[in-house]
C-alpha cells in the first residue's frame, strides 16, 4: 500500500464514526434516519461523517442534489462510490490496519512518551506512599507525598512549555 494511501486512510478513520458507517454503507444504501437509528448517536454526527466521505470521493447522495446544510427528505439514500467500496474492503483486512498502526506510532506525538513517563512516575509514587503506609511510617508519607506531587507537577509543567 502506497504511503500517500495509508496517510489518507489514516485520516479518514481517525474521524469519529467513518470506519462504522463505511462498514454499514458497505452493506447497503442508507437513509440519514438508518445510519441514525443503527449507530445511535447524533443526527449532526452522522452528518458530519458522511461529510468527510464524501469530501473524500468514497460516499454520495441518491435523490438529493442539495446542501448537505439542509435535512434531507427520508428518500434520500447514502451509499458508497467505487472508491468507497474498494476502500471498506481494504479495511477488512489485518495488514492495512497493521500499516496504519506503525503510521501512528511512527508520528505519534513527544507528549505521549512524556505523559506515559508521568504515568509510570505517578504509579512508582503511589505504590511509594502505599509501601511506607503499609510499613507503619505514616508520620513521614505525607510529607514524602505532598512533595513529589509537587515536583512531579513542575516536572509536568516544564514539559508542556517544551513541547508546545
Amino acid at each position: 500500500m502506497p504511503d500517500h494511501t495509508t496517510a489518507e486512510l489514516a485520516r479518514l478513520v481517525s474521524q469519529p464514526h467513518v470506519v462504522e458507517i463505511l462498514d454499514i454503507l458497505a452493506e447497503a444504501p442508507c437513509s440519514l434516519e438508518d445510519l441514525h437509528r443503527q449507530l445511535r448517536v447524533s443526527r449532526q454526527a452522522v452528518t458530519s461523517a458522511l461529510r468527510v466521505l464524501a469530501a473524500a470521493g468514497v460516499a454520495h447522495r441518491h435523490g438529493h442534489s442539495g446542501s448537505w446544510d439542509n435535512r434531507p427528505s427520508p428518500s434520500v439514500r447514502h451509499g458508497l462510490t467505487a472508491t468507497g467500496r474498494d476502500l471498506a474492503r481494504q479495511l477488512d483486512r489485518l495488514e492495512v490496519w497493521t500499516a496504519l498502526y506503525r503510521r501512528y506510532l511512527d508520528t505519534a506525538p513527544a507528549k505521549k512518551s512524556t505523559a506515559a513517563l508521568a504515568a509510570r512516575y505517578c504509579v512508582g509514587l503511589l505504590l511509594a506512599v502505599a509501601g511506607t503506609l503499609f510499613l507503619g511510617n505514616a508520620e513521614h508519607t505525607i510529607p514524602f507525598g505532598i512533595g513529589s506531587l509537587v515536583l512531579l507537577a513542575a516536572m509536568a509543567y516544564r514539559t508542556s512549555r517544551r513541547i508546545t
